[in-house]
């Protein structure tokens, strides 16, 4: 693919590429990658417009896919590569489960199988690079609306990420998780999350 940096700019002076044809860094996974996908195509003709009106903005899309295969709807976010354990919720026998890949406890991707609401979570929380315990992970009762754990987002809309409106305690919630995070990552010297 045409190689770019973060803000779509080739090697040739005043040159964008955006879209399946780039190699691009793909921050927080420290490579590059070659995505075809119409999602990272928007972001990246976005990034590559700001590039050009001189307001760079930088690539930071979670990579996410989706097809619609018949009955089955396909869902998947972030990139499975050096995933280390795999957690299942639902049986595949029924046409409908998600799988979330963990590397070294990091939830890095989510397969969805007609499971919108596991695929709308884990774009929110792949991109806090979110530590979830495996056994929430593969409770379906975990995370929905009613449970006693509001932090795990199962869906709706509403929200600037297409989630629900969420209340006061599981926007606190979220604010905490998120904090807790980046104060963990400044003080250890790594990068923090930006949500939004």
């Amino acid at each position: 693919g045409i190689v770019v940096d973060e803000f779509a700019r080739t090697a040739a002076v005043n040159v964008v590429a955006a879209g399946d044809c780039t190699n691009h860094p793909l921050p927080p996974h420290g490579r590059r990658v070659r995505l075809e996908s119409v999602p990272n195509a928007v972001h990246q003709a976005k990034v590559a417009a700001a590039t050009l009106l001189d307001t760079p903005a930088a690539y930071s899309e979670v990579p996410w896919f989706w097809s619609d295969q018949y009955d089955l709807k396909l869902q998947i976010v972030g990139l499975s590569t050096g995933y280390d354990e795999v957690v299942m919720r639902g049986d595949p026998a029924t046409r409908s489960f998600a799988a979330f890949y963990l590397g070294g406890g990091e939830l890095l991707a989510v397969d969805a199988i007609n499971k919108p609401r596991e695929f709308l979570a884990g774009k929110r929380l792949v991109a806090a690079r979110a530590r979830v315990p495996t056994a929430q992970l593969a409770d379906a009762s975990f995370g929905r609306p009613t449970s006693d754990v509001p932090w795990m987002i199962w869906g709706g809309t509403g929200h600037s990420m297409g989630f629900a409106s969420m209340g006061d305690a599981l926007t606190s919630s979220i604010s905490s998780a998120v904090s807790s995070y980046e104060a963990s990552q400044s003080s250890s010297g790594g990068g923090g999350f930006s949500g939004g």
